[in-house]
């Protein structure tokens, strides 16, 4: 079952959870977006056609440290940007407005004494903002950078490899779906809700072993484009900076330098 965490105390469980399995602390989520491939619907013109040329309607989700599914939106049009899905989901409206009951901005482990507030993490398909975290720009990085780059995606790939699980195991997707629009949504939300059951009721024989062995771009459903929006705030440029700041010095894990050259 789909259930988004409704309190305070909720939301500090998966953020407990990040922190400990991912060691990224006061992230409360990994937000994605994938193309659900469709038949063309009739008389629908270029509406569903995406940025890469078929058919598709989009899979918004954010998923928890266990691969998952806290919240997912499905149904928007392939042709809508990737930009423009997130900022019409009702997530999006609920961080906007603070009503998602976040809790109250917290000092980071370790000793830290900077306040920060608990967020999402995404990649460049999302804009940066306080409640919403991504990877620096990929040009002229510091050291720093890249090593924050590389700690934020790999919190981040939670939410490729719980896609990667459930198409790997319901098949469905991995071919243009022969039904209308709205059909498609209700199919993918009962597949994002069996996932979630399964995941809770056998984690170890529910595709484990493709977590562990595989590549997660080696999934049928595609990325949602990149966004070049740079209108992010000079609040929210200051929480990824603390963030940095805190990967490389009291919240540093002994293997990131190996994998930085990546990012």
């Amino acid at each position: 079952m789909l259930q988004v965490p409704s309190c305070e105390i909720e939301w500090l469980e998966v953020a407990r959870d990040f922190n400990d399995k991912w060691q990224l602390p006061n992230c409360v989520g990994a937000i994605d977006g994938k193309h659900i491939e469709i038949v063309k619907p009739a008389h629908s013109g270029s509406t569903y056609i995406n940025y890469k040329g078929y058919f598709s309607i989009v899979l918004l989700a954010v998923v928890d440290a266990d691969y998952k599914f806290l919240y997912v939106d499905v149904g928007a049009q392939g042709r809508i940007s990737d930009g423009g899905v997130f900022a019409h989901s009702s997530l999006s409206q609920a961080l906007e407005s603070n009503t998602i009951n976040l809790p109250k901005p917290a000092k980071l482990p370790n000793g830290s004494e900077e306040q920060v507030p608990f967020y999402i993490i995404g990649d460049d398909a999302f804009p940066l903002k306080t409640y919403l975290m991504k990877p620096y720009s990929r040009r002229d990085l510091s050291s720093e950078e890249r090593i924050a780059n590389y700690r934020f995606s790999r919190a981040r790939r939670v939410s490729e490899n719980a896609f990667g699980i459930m198409s790997n195991v319901f098949r469905v997707l991995h071919t243009p779906m022969l039904l209308s629009p709205n059909k498609a949504e209700l199919v993918v939300l009962a597949i994002c809700t069996l996932h979630n059951f399964l995941r809770t009721r056998a984690p170890s024989a529910y595709a484990t072993r493709f977590v562990e062995e595989q590549e997660s771009e080696c999934h049928q459903l595609t990325d949602i484009c990149p966004t070049y929006q740079r209108n992010a705030t000079t609040e929210a440029k200051q929480i990824r900076d603390i963030l940095k700041q805190y990967v490389v010095g009291v919240g540093q894990v002994p293997w990131q330098d190996v994998y930085t050259d990546k990012f």
